[in-house]
């Protein structure tokens, strides 16, 4: 880990302060009877001893601090301790420190210490653009407050620490596009010498390429002297630098199908645009109607794309994924189709409140995971095949009634299936196992589904990365009536994983399904054709991009 042996010490400088304020609060409290002055010593003491674990382990994230600045007024008020000690640690330093708040590295780029609101006059003066800020432990000023428009982007670092290779690329690049707009950017942490220094540095090794880093370190130092990585962060830097994984050129393709959710590409399209060109070189393709997706994915790839971003519904999603199977090329999504259902998986909670900014916000991190597929007689699946009510339910949801009620309209689709009661035969052949035979309303294989697909979820909620098929299926029953109590049944084996009598559930790599009579059947919520069918997993497959408190996300940390 870069940096260890000073992140390390300040660990054990944090400990050792919370073991005194500890004894000193006990004493203060059992000896003399100071029981407030003892519970603030106590509050220090494990506010402290929380920051040090935070140090220990290199969390940058203990403060919460989000990318518009701010911290929690929760975490303020349990690290409050904390929090006062480095502002007047930072006074102090600030005072002894004596030199301009900025120092130009080159055209439009300047390194600095913690803006305050006296160095308003100045941003105004230098006609800053953009405020780079690698500080976890310091709320940032809110420039609207003072009349100014400054993007802003955070990178939480701990004191003595760097970013992660990601966070470093994600502000290379982030510099790199403010910089392409003329527009001048300052990078700061808490004093202007570690954090922000190896920061600008990667920068400006970025631009001199034909340069050898030691030069490039050299012209640093002259043009700030405020300008000093410690040893480890330097000797980080060198290695990335000699492996050439420092990049600003992410090139973006974002394929968008404009008809998607009754047209929501014009409502949202200025918000997707502002977020992600602030970091990314973006270029946009809108789809026609009968246009192969394929073609245009590859065409992508052919112009230097590393990056690929369908924003749509679930087929449009689907259509852009299948071209990039087994490809060396990131997947991003951004929902504007009714149902959402892969994004309601890769997006984690926030997608319910605030479905775009949420994918925005998971492009921008740049969390990756490697997920499974499953072809359905050759088509691609990226969460699940239904048949019986999942198909019924499809077929009433057509696109006018989507239109008018949204996801009602499924809904109403759904209640509309289990009150006809359609029963069939169906005959499973599980990878290598005899077949079964079994009678059902509903069966499902599942590559994937978010919470609300009930009618997936016979062994919980499936799992995107475990290689297999979740199938799930619901016993005939003679009245609509007895559906609902399977429902409930299968209700409580996806919130518990447990079996139950009314439902079935297996495990697959590969299954075939044959049925009498001949049954309809959907691929992600698309009408596709009639049984016979074979699915199958495509293990760890495609590379995309997931929030980082999503599902998927989870089960691999």
């Amino acid at each position: 880990m870069a940096a260890k042996s000073l992140l390390k010490n300040a660990a054990l400088h944090y400990l050792l302060g919370a073991s005194l304020a500890l004894g000193i609060g006990i004493a203060l409290f059992s000896m003399l009877g100071l029981w407030f002055i003892g519970a603030l010593m106590v509050w220090t003491a494990c506010a402290l001893g929380i920051v040090s674990a935070a140090y220990f382990f290199s969390y940058g994230r203990l403060f919460r601090k989000r990318h518009d600045g701010r911290i929690p007024i929760w975490a303020k008020v349990v690290f409050l301790p904390f929090f006062i000690g480095i502002h007047i640690y930072n006074r102090i330093a600030r005072f002894k420190d004596g030199t301009d708040a900025l120092h130009k590295i080159t055209d439009g780029l300047y390194l600095a210490r913690r803006i305050t609101p006296l160095d308003i006059p100045l941003l105004i003066e230098k006609e800053i653009g953009g405020i780079l800020d690698v500080t976890a432990e310091f709320d940032a000023l809110q420039f609207t407050a003072y009349e100014l428009e400054v993007d802003y982007l955070n990178i939480p670092v701990l004191d003595h620490d760097v970013p992660s290779e990601s966070q470093l690329i994600k502000a290379l690049n982030w510099i790199h596009q403010h910089r392409r707009k003329n527009q001048n950017v300052i990078v700061h942490c808490a004093l202007g010498k570690g954090r922000s220094g190896i920061t600008v540095l990667a920068y400006m090794a970025m631009i001199s390429k034909n340069q050898p880093l030691e030069d490039v370190v050299e012209y640093v130092q002259q043009q700030s002297e405020r300008f000093s990585p410690n040893k480890k962060q330097m000797r980080w830097l060198e290695r990335l630098h000699s492996q050439e994984k420092l990049a600003f050129d992410q090139h973006a393709y974002l394929i968008v199908n404009p008809v998607s959710g009754g047209g929501k590409w014009d409502q949202y399209k200025l918000e997707i645009l502002s977020v992600l060109e602030a970091y990314l070189d973006v270029t946009i393709h809108e789809t026609k109607e009968n246009e192969s997706l394929e073609g245009v994915v590859n065409d992508a790839i052919s112009q230097g794309a590393n990056l690929i971003i369908a924003a749509g519904g679930d087929g449009t999603l689907t259509a852009v994924a299948e071209a990039l199977i087994d490809k060396d090329i990131t997947f991003g999504v951004i929902p504007l189709g009714t149902a959402n259902a892969l994004c309601q998986v890769l997006l984690g909670a926030e997608f319910y409140t605030q479905p775009i900014e949420a994918s925005c916000k998971a492009i921008i991190e740049g969390h990756t995971q490697t997920i499974d597929v499953a072809k359905c007689n050759g088509k691609l699946s990226l969460l699940m095949v239904g048949l019986g009510f999942e198909q019924r339910m499809i077929a009433y949801a057509d696109r006018d009634e989507k239109n008018h009620s949204g996801v009602g309209a499924y809904l109403q689709g759904f209640f509309h299936a289990v009150g006809e009661n359609e029963a069939f035969e169906a005959t499973l052949t599980c990878d290598d196992l005899p077949s079964q035979t079994i009678k059902t309303v509903s069966l499902v294989a599942a590559n994937a589904a978010p919470f609300t697909s009930v009618l997936a979820q016979g062994g919980g909620r499936p799992d995107l990365t475990d290689g297999q098929l979740d199938l799930t299926w619901l016993e005939a029953t003679a009245h609509p009536i007895s559906n609902i109590a399977n429902l409930m049944d299968l209700w409580s084996a996806g919130a518990s994983e447990s079996s139950s009598s009314g439902v079935g559930h297996q495990r697959a790599k590969t299954v075939k399904i044959e049925t009498s009579p001949p049954q309809d059947y959907v691929i992600d919520g698309e009408l596709v054709g009639k049984t016979p069918i074979t699915v199958e997993t495509l293990p760890a497959s495609l590379r995309i991009l997931v929030s980082n408190d999503s599902e998927v996300s989870l089960k691999e940390q």
